[in-house]
């Protein structure tokens, strides 16, 4: 999602379950560095991060990663099932997908920019999601 009228960038990752609940979202915003500002007010156990795009990276989706092992924990007994688009700063992450396959995360990558048509959340709750969000930015 992008503010236009403030000419910042600021990615917002979703991340929901087929049960209807979701984990906090994990904001990467245009920053050089991380301010205590961005993160005031905010849920505790948010995940916020800056790089100098405002876009996700290699760097931040690692984290992100992190966030939503931490989050859904899934074993051996209840493996989980992360459904992507397939853009290359975390479908060709190594670091990632070994995070991913340790911790009994199965990935899906579903092809560039089709997840609209193949994953109903990104019209439905992501949109409304968004809104909600970006009230706070």
């Amino acid at each position: 999602m992008t503010c236009a009228e403030r000419c910042l960038t600021n990615t917002v990752i979703f991340c929901a379950k087929a049960a209807g609940n979701a984990i906090l979202p994990m904001h990467v915003y245009k920053q050089k560095l991380m301010k205590d500002e961005l993160v005031d007010g905010a849920h505790p156990g948010k995940i916020a991060v800056c790089n100098e795009s405002g876009w996700m990276t290699a760097d931040s989706y690692s984290k992100c990663m992190d966030h939503f092992i931490k989050s859904v924990k899934p074993s051996k007994e209840k493996p989980v099932l992360l459904i992507l688009d397939k853009h290359t700063s975390y479908s060709k992450n190594l670091q990632v997908i070994t995070a991913a396959s340790n911790s009994c995360v199965i990935m899906l990558s579903l092809p560039p920019h089709t997840t609209i048509k193949l994953q109903p959340l990104d019209v439905s709750f992501f949109k409304k999601q968004c809104n909600v969000e970006i009230r706070y930015v």
